[in-house]
């Protein structure tokens, strides 16, 4: 049995390895043409690439061999686009994963780094490592369609976040440890089949004044989002609920309520008023 796990883990780990080797072969011209530095490295890199595919990854000598060069393409591709960063202001794309190697070599860059995105529609990136906890001057982390199943625990060192997008990534859960982003103004976490739930911790976010969670599968909403005295707009449409909590009505800067397209009969009067 442990010899049939393990060989489907590595089965599993090359399918991986193979989808991020196809993805960087297709946009190899674009990863060439706007990379400006670490270009010959890169090059290289890509030279391995080929011949490690090529030799038909007979042994995990050969999967380990290019998980190691895939690392470092993302890496020096993380560490170009650092080097062009303005403002503050970090953009990326063309990567699969964020190494923790990239983060340790470039900490002192990474940690004034105030906004991050990931370009979903140009990566093929999976997770978000511990370390993202490491970006302790980050306002505002946008992941938005990328193919990320899970957000780390290490989320709820971002003390200073103020915009959470995730909008349209495939999670099964928000992790409860958002509820540390005591700063957090605006959640985005719609077009998400998978999610079902909310944690509690969300009534934590004292700051929150949008939350965007339409066309999810949430099937209740949890009661202690009559915490969030701040609140401005909830957009819960296109869900799966059958009820509202009737506190919502009280909270006092609410003013945009969307709950079409959900299995609601009847709903407080108090929250008439607000319903889109």
């Amino acid at each position: 049995m442990n010899e049939s796990i393990k060989n489907e883990e590595s089965r599993l780990n090359q399918e991986r390895l193979l989808h991020e080797v196809a993805f960087f072969r297709v946009n190899k011209n674009n990863i060439m043409r706007l990379i400006r530095s670490n270009r010959i490295i890169i090059k290289q890199l890509f030279q391995q690439i080929a011949i490690l595919v090529e030799n038909g990854l007979q042994d995990v000598i050969d999967l380990v061999a290019l998980d190691t060069v895939l690392t470092k393409m993302n890496t020096y591709i993380i560490i170009s686009y650092l080097n062009a960063v303005e403002d503050h202001d970090l953009e990326l794309k063309y990567i699969t994963r964020l190494p923790s190697f990239a983060f340790h070599l470039n900490l002192n860059k990474l940690k004034i780094i105030k906004r991050l995105k990931i370009i979903g529609k140009d990566s093929y990136i999976l997770e978000l490592p511990p370390e993202i906890g490491l970006m302790s001057e980050l306002r505002e982390l946008d992941i938005a369609d990328c193919l990320i199943k899970s957000l780390p625990s290490e989320i709820s060192h971002l003390l200073k976040l103020e915009i959470l997008n995730v909008e349209g990534d495939p999670l099964a859960l928000i992790p409860k440890e958002i509820g540390h982003l005591k700063h957090l103004k605006e959640l985005y976490i719609g077009n998400n089949p998978e999610l079902t739930e909310l944690p509690t911790e969300v009534g934590e976010l004292i700051a929150l004044e949008v939350l965007q969670a339409a066309h999810d599968s949430l099937k209740v909403l949890p009661q202690a989002l009559e915490r969030l005295a701040k609140l401005r707009e909830l957009n819960v449409a296109h869900n799966q609920l059958k009820s509202i909590p009737e506190s919502l009505g009280k909270l006092p800067n609410l003013t945009i309520l969307k709950i079409d397209h959900n299995d609601i009969k009847t709903f407080p009067i108090e929250l008439s008023k607000l319903i889109h």
